[in-house]
């Protein structure tokens, strides 16, 4: 189930874009798509690393340990790994001038946007893991679909309007809702 509604963003975003807006702000999104999907290169390998060790608490019923283990992933490795996307958020039109060339700084703006929204994804990479660990596959799935909701307005109403970035910002709200939210949460 959460791979067939990831589809929806992963894949159905830019075919919509392209509807609604045409194929050059298809293309500034899918560009900034692929800059801020070098994160995924730091999220997969940290949920491969976090997820034996959150499932063997698990299975052993350390609950509160698992927790413990949880909020140092987040405190020492995904919330300073977030910021320091943040704080380098202002260097995105540099990298896609030199990287793509001047014509494509258009996708700047959206390149900032989504790679915020990759911030939110890289500082609660844990919050999948921990879920699928604990046996709350049914919470994150609700997570995922809660999380269809500001994607599904970035769609309707700001992709219309302001094409690549306002889709960039429906991704956002579905990262913050899917990853940050929880994350908030589950660290109280």
């Amino acid at each position: 189930m959460n791979t067939l509604l990831g589809a929806v963003v992963k894949q159905m975003d830019l075919l919509l874009l392209g509807w609604l807006r045409g194929p050059a702000d298809a293309g500034y999104y899918r560009l900034a798509k692929s800059l801020a999907a070098t994160l995924g290169l730091l999220v997969g390998p940290l949920q491969n690393a976090t997820y034996p060790r959150f499932a063997r608490l698990a299975g052993l019923g350390r609950d509160a340990e698992l927790r413990a283990v949880a909020r140092r992933a987040a405190v020492r490795v995904g919330l300073p790994l977030g910021a320091a996307v943040i704080v380098a958020l202002p260097l995105v039109p540099t990298v896609v001038a030199a990287a793509v060339g001047e014509t494509f700084l258009p996708a700047a703006r959206a390149a900032q946007v989504v790679l915020a929204g990759g911030a939110a994804w890289l500082a609660g990479f844990w919050v999948r893991p921990y879920l699928m660990a604990a046996g709350r596959i049914r919470t994150f799935t609700h997570l995922y679909v809660a999380s269809l909701v500001p994607y599904a307005v970035g769609v309707a109403l700001l992709a219309r309007t302001w094409g690549a970035t306002g889709m960039a910002i429906g991704f956002l709200g579905h990262n913050v809702v899917l990853f940050l939210l929880p994350a908030v949460g589950l660290l109280r």
